[in-house]
């Protein structure tokens, strides 16, 4: 009798430490269940939360300053939070980390979020121009079956990725549209037009559409010029001095925005004022550029497509930042703050789209079938299950020196 009691005692105890081991399994290998969460249903998912990383440069050749970061990467859901209103039933916590404008680092710290930090989906939303970085992450992200969503940048490499969303106009997109703005408001066929930019594998297929456009509508290239990814001041005056000297009137300029500052530096010192134009990168950079640029009170002309309207039209677009701003943080945000906004609405449309039962494959399958997404801010975008870059439309900023600002001037453009 003793023994038969002994015996029923010993299995009790089995049977209770296999729970607690499967219970302990689950709080290592995903976020919510330490606390008592352990119903996940898919990598970076519970019943009550979603765990999204984002990389952005902090440091590097186009830094963020961190505290803006982290608050624009954070405001929307904190907002969302405070006000009590979930994403089918659960909040939304980003992972943000430092990849110091750099695609190997990029790759790291995106590798650690999925691993350490067990994030849903990847984003590159608050990369100004990181084309480099936002490749290599995608790439990353797609080896290992983890949705990336980012602005849109090259092409290359990303085409035939499953799990790669692009939610603005690529910049082979841009570039083409920048060659009808040239053309039809920027009198380019009746003057010179030169191209530089910093000699990139990603930076190819954007100069070889704008060639190809400006071609087509019967608009001339008379300077074209590729400078290495560390050039500085003296790269910055050579081709100055070899634009001005061959008369060229507007520049489309494709470069991170510390070169572009350098260039313009070196325009004001030789007294050569073109028309500036270019995509996306630069006016995601925010007004400081703008007030550097029209330093001295100069004349510089400079016109940019961008996914993101200008900071400086953001109440007409949607009020709700700066009261957000003011409510989880009691103070004014800024350009990166705006860009943080714009791109957590767009993911926030895309994860309301994937459901109560959240997976990674459900995500993906849901957005692809879903048409059109409308944030307010952003112009619409959509995918297939066969074309993932979804831009559709673009908005027109450019610099007020009045102000030292840049103004929306055209709204969701889809041609010229």
């Amino acid at each position: 009798m003793a023994d038969r009691r002994r015996a029923k005692e010993e299995g009790a105890v089995r049977a209770k430490a296999s729970v607690i081991a499967v219970v302990l399994s689950a709080s290592v290998l995903l976020p919510g269940a330490a606390s008592g969460d352990t119903s996940a249903l898919s990598h970076g998912v519970t019943e009550r939360e979603i765990r999204i990383g984002l990389h952005m440069p902090m440091t590097g050749a186009a830094p963020i300053p961190s505290d803006s970061a982290q608050k624009g990467a954070d405001v929307y859901w904190k907002w969302l939070r405070q006000r009590n209103v979930k994403i089918n039933g659960r909040y939304v916590e980003p992972i943000v980390k430092n990849d110091n404008y750099n695609p190997s680092q990029a790759v790291a710290v995106c590798k650690e979020m999925v691993e350490q930090d067990h994030v849903f989906l990847l984003s590159g939303t608050m990369q100004p121009g990181g084309a480099n970085q936002v490749q290599a992450c995608a790439r990353y992200a797609a080896s290992v079956n983890v949705p990336y969503v980012s602005f849109g940048s090259t092409k290359v490499g990303l085409t035939n990725l499953k799990r790669y969303f692009a939610i603005s106009k690529t910049w082979p997109g841009q570039a083409k549209m920048l060659a009808d703005l040239l053309v039809s408001d920027l009198g380019a066929r009746r003057e010179r037009n030169g191209m530089v930019r910093q000699d990139n594998p990603n930076n190819e297929d954007t100069h070889d559409a704008f060639v190809r456009a400006m071609a087509d509508r019967g608009a001339a290239l008379r300077y074209d010029r590729a400078v290495g990814n560390a050039a500085g001041q003296t790269e910055a005056e050579v081709v100055v001095q070899e634009m001005k000297a061959a008369g060229v009137e507007n520049v489309f300029i494709l470069s991170t925005p510390v070169w572009f500052l350098q260039v313009l530096q070196a325009a004001r010192t030789h007294d050569y004022h073109p028309t500036w134009v270019g995509i996306q990168g630069m006016p995601l950079s925010g007004d400081g550029l703008a007030s550097i640029a029209c330093r001295n009170g100069d004349p510089t002309p400079a016109w940019f497509l961008s996914p993101l309207p200008a900071y400086a039209n953001r109440d007409s677009f949607d009020p709700r930042h700066d009261r957000a701003m003011q409510k989880v943080y009691g103070e004014r945000g800024d350009a990166i703050t705006w860009l943080g906004w714009a791109g957590s609405k767009a993911i926030r449309k895309m994860l309301e789209r994937g459901g109560r039962d959240l997976t990674r494959r459900r995500f993906v399958r849901r957005v692809e079938r879903t048409g059109t997404f409308r944030t307010g801010i952003l112009p619409p975008f959509g995918f297939t299950a066969t074309d993932h870059f979804g831009g559709r439309a673009i908005h027109v900023l450019k610099i007020d020196c009045s102000q030292r600002r840049w103004k929306t001037v055209r709204r969701f453009v889809r041609d010229f």
